[in-house]
């Protein structure tokens, strides 16, 4: 990350640099906000929204009873879970995004809030891997990985990968990738 290798940085300061939203999204006892600031003492309120705005789910959680500060004792549809968790993920300005099938849950409207967040992600330079199997989530990136039993299968431009026989029906690494996979990496294909 920003040009040192993962095993130099501290792990109690790694964390605040990668942004995660897994594939079933797990929202804490306490409030929307709490849960989108980490549950980190002193949380600043406008880091908070910032982050919210940056997922698009701003809005959406303007619209909950008590905003913000609404509770999520299991009140939330699978779709708005999923759109707090990714606000959760952006939290903090992370370099690097790692989103595990961001869409499982979302509508039509949340599929197309997520496809704007990840071109604003790669216009900002943030690195974002995306696990998914929509190919228009996949088109959203700039390369795409197809895996085939845990084998490389095609790599490169997406317009390109996704034209390829089969590429949809598999399981789709896509990102936005700035200069954290170096050349000297070895990648096993198939």
């Amino acid at each position: 990350i920003d040009g040192a290798e993962l095993r130099t940085w501290d792990e109690s300061q790694l964390g605040r640099h990668i942004g995660y939203l897994a594939q079933e999204v797990e929202l804490f006892p306490g409030s929307v906000s709490e849960n989108i600031a980490r549950f980190e003492a002193g949380a600043d309120d406008a880091a908070i929204i910032e982050a919210a705005r940056r997922a698009e789910a701003h809005e959406l959680i303007l619209s909950l009873r008590d905003g913000y500060q609404t509770m999520v004792a299991g009140t939330l549809s699978g779709g708005e879970r999923q759109r707090i968790g990714l606000a959760r993920a952006f939290y903090g300005n992370p370099r690097i995004l790692v989103l595990d099938e961001p869409s499982t849950h979302l509508d039509g409207a949340g599929e197309t809030a997520l496809e704007a967040v990840l071109a604003a992600a790669r216009a900002a330079g943030v690195t974002t891997i995306v696990i998914t199997h929509r190919p228009s989530i996949a088109a959203a990136c700039d390369r795409v990985m197809v895996l085939r039993g845990g084998v490389i299968e095609a790599f490169g431009p997406s317009a390109e990968v996704l034209r390829q026989p089969g590429a949809q029906r598999s399981t789709v690494v896509t990102g936005s990738f700035a200069p954290v996979i170096r050349a000297s990496q070895t990648i096993r294909r198939g």
